[in-house]
């Protein structure tokens, strides 16, 4: 898999390589985390994207009818109140379930099944006149007018926007962002400019998730009940599969366990117990403690294994699949590091992830160095580093070379090497 980036965000230019595991170090601030998050934005927003331009297009309609009601009994749109918004909500997330179910393939037989379930459903509620008719028709014509394609661009620049804050196109130039996917010679080609996905092309089908992890907290929030504020499109991915299991047959759960043996008894160095669900929600059981404990109360670093625990008990880590971790190593002791490190190659080695992994730690890069060998995944395994070049980052690739990588995360010791010696900050 090959993913070119040009004029994103600060990146000038980039061309990355994935077999296995790719691993980009290098100073903050040079576009790290952007390249993770562009690989996110690309797999999620075109994994299942039939099923989402249909639910995207009924969704509109149930709005659009369930304002049209609301209007022809006298509801403003705009009307609070618990009663009001309930009672709203439940129309519309009702008529979204039955045109999922039923999938009618045009306008004239959307409006049908419209005009049919208003008088099947509601007819105590709202009278089908002729002008609620010529509403409802009115806005499931202006819904189809609307092409696949259009709502396919429509959702990608919703889940990049969500992904950068509405920031993907640069800040140094007026060009547009460029960027293409490469799998097995097939190519997604996006254009954004002015924050909007305007030149879109794909010739692949996306059928496997990526899963974003830059945060142990997400843990915090499985426990209890939350208020969310704005969360990003990879948090919101994160804590949905750490909270969905998929079900399974004992045969296949039977089969997992075998597959994943050797992973289990890697988290159990550090993890060694089970996450149980509680009246709060998930707790952390342990041989020793005399109550479960809240997952809030685990440490940082347990929190980071419990997240990958959690996602193989889930079976939301799957074959294939494409995992980004974004500086992992950051709450772990260099002990747990170079677990944390070993877990990855397995995981690599157990699913054929492509893993993208981003780092500052020596002890963490030279754990990927060692362990990748070790389990016969050096030839699948690429080292990037970047930087900054006349304001723009660029990423070189290392694979050959990695001292460069070490020589960028000695500076700062060497620095204070300097200041013991009394020659002062240089």
């Amino acid at each position: 898999m090959r993913l070119q980036i040009k004029n994103f965000a600060a990146i000038r230019e980039a061309d990355i390589l994935f077999d296995g595991i790719t691993v980009i170090a290098g100073a903050n601030n040079a576009g790290k985390s952007t390249v993770g998050k562009i690989l996110f934005s690309l797999f999620h927003g075109f994994y299942d994207m039939a099923e989402k331009i249909q639910s995207n297009r009924w969704q509109a309609i149930s709005n659009k009818v369930s304002q049209d009601i609301d209007e022809h009994i006298g509801i403003s749109s705009q009307a609070s109140g618990d009663f009001f918004n309930t009672a709203r909500l439940g129309r519309q997330r009702d008529l979204l379930d039955q045109l999922k179910m039923v999938h009618p393939h045009n306008e004239r037989e959307c409006l049908i099944f419209v005009e049919n379930y208003i008088k099947a459903f509601m007819k105590e509620q709202v009278t089908l006149s002729e002008a609620l008719q010529d509403a409802i028709r009115k806005d499931i014509y202006a819904v189809f007018q609307y092409t696949d394609e259009q709502i396919r661009n429509t959702i990608l620049t919703s889940d990049f926007n969500a992904a950068f804050a509405k920031q993907a196109n640069s800040r140094r130039n007026k060009n547009p962002a460029d960027l293409c996917l490469t799998i097995q010679e097939k190519t997604i080609h996006i254009n954004l400019k002015d924050e909007i996905c305007r030149d879109v092309s794909s010739d692949i089908t996306i059928l496997h998730s990526a899963t974003y992890i830059d945060d142990p907290f997400i843990v915090d929030n499985l426990v209890g009940v939350h208020l969310f504020t704005w969360r990003n499109i990879m948090v919101e991915d994160l804590r949905e599969k750490m909270q969905n299991k998929r079900d399974f047959d004992p045969l296949t759960q039977q089969m997992r366990n075998d597959q994943t043996e050797q992973i289990t008894e890697i988290l159990r160095q550090v993890i060694d117990g089970e996450l149980v669900d509680s009246l709060d929600g998930p707790a952390f059981r342990q041989k020793g403690l005399l109550d479960d404990l809240s997952l809030r109360n685990l440490s940082t670093g347990l929190k980071a294994f419990a997240i990958i625990k959690r996602l193989l008990e889930y079976h939301n880590l799957n074959e294939k699949d494409v995992l980004i971790l974004d500086e992992p190593e950051i709450h772990l002791h260099p002990e747990w590091q170079l677990i944390y490190a070993e877990l990855i190659v397995l995981l690599q080695k157990t699913f054929n992830l492509t893993i993208l992994l981003t780092t500052h730690s020596p002890y963490f890069l030279e754990a990927i160095e060692v362990f990748s060998e070790k389990h016969g995944l050096k030839e699948k395994t690429k080292y990037y580093l970047a930087h900054m070049q006349d304001d723009y980052a660029i990423f070189d690739d290392v694979t050959d070379d990695t001292a460069r990588i070490y020589d960028l995360l000695a500076e700062p010791f060497d620095k204070l090497d300097a200041i013991k010696q009394g020659k002062g900050w240089c």
